[in-house]
């Protein structure tokens, strides 16, 4: 199956700040960074969201707080 994910060279070695990132569509792009991207972007992710239980929950699913 061929892989349709964009990939991004200029992130390569940066961080990618998501605002919200714990709830909603904002939630997916932190996953899709972290679990997958990151891998082949050679980038970080960071997220903030005024919902900090939804922002705890999501960094321990992530593996990281």
């Amino acid at each position: 199956m061929p892989n349709n994910q964009a990939i991004y060279p200029s992130l390569q070695g940066k961080t990618v700040l998501i605002t919200g990132g714990a709830t909603g569509i904002a939630e997916a792009f932190v996953e899709q960074f972290f679990v997958e991207q990151f891998f082949q972007q050679g980038s970080k992710v960071a997220f903030f969201d005024i919902d900090t239980s939804a922002g705890e929950a999501l960094a321990d699913r992530l593996g990281h707080r």
